[in-house]
């Protein structure tokens, strides 16, 4: 896509079904009213991919911030362990951009802004529940990149992303026996001392 095509197609994106409340985490699903193998071109390829069963969109509470990337499920599949996903990232812009359509998709289903939803749906692992006041400051998104300590893990939690949907992608590729040979020779590896990553454990 060129990049005005790219922006219509953020600005176009719509919203179905419930908000899920995922521990700190509102995941949004995006109706697949659209050509998925135009907008998803070099991610999905529908003459070789399974169907897309689900696309959605993650809204951490804490940060009031949209993530960096879109999801795309495509569900079990045959010698896989867990769902085959993917990732489409996203720009600042188009994550503020979508930000607000969350917000009004917020408004209509629940009668709250997303803002005031988060509150009612705050984790006690995110700390004390704040009051609407305490989260008008200005976003995380909005502010300078700062190096602390949740930037760091959310680094990591891409990484640990990428690395996944990079197994799964292998997985996908090969046999069940295949699969099982290569997890017993990076095992073994790993044993003998390897400095071969841990990606093995993360999609188990």
């Amino acid at each position: 896509m060129t990049e005005q095509e790219r922006q219509a197609f953020i600005s176009d994106l719509s919203f179905e079904g419930e908000i899920e409340d995922c521990e700190g985490v509102f995941k949004f699903t995006i109706k697949k009213d659209f050509d998925l193998a135009a907008a998803f071109e070099g991610i999905y390829d529908p003459a070789a991919d399974p169907p897309i069963q689900r696309i959605d969109l993650a809204y951490r509470i804490a940060d009031q911030m949209v993530w960096y990337t879109m999801g795309l499920d495509f569900g079990p599949q045959p010698g896989m362990l867990d769902h085959m996903q993917r990732v489409f990232p996203l720009s600042d812009r188009e994550r503020e951009c979508l930000k607000e359509k969350l917000d009004g998709y917020c408004l209509h289903q629940t009668g709250m802004s997303l803002l005031e939803y988060g509150i009612l749906h705050w984790s006690e692992d995110d700390g004390p529940r704040p009051t609407l006041t305490d989260l008008t400051a200005p976003t995380r998104l909005e502010q300078p990149a700062a190096r602390s300590m949740a930037d760091i893990d959310l680094m990591e939690w891409f990484a640990i992303q990428c690395v996944d949907q990079m197994v799964q992608d292998i997985q996908s590729r090969v046999t069940p026996e295949e699969w099982e040979k290569i997890v017993a020779e990076a095992e073994q590896a790993e044993e003998l001392g390897s400095d071969l990553p841990d990606f093995m454990d993360l999609s188990m």
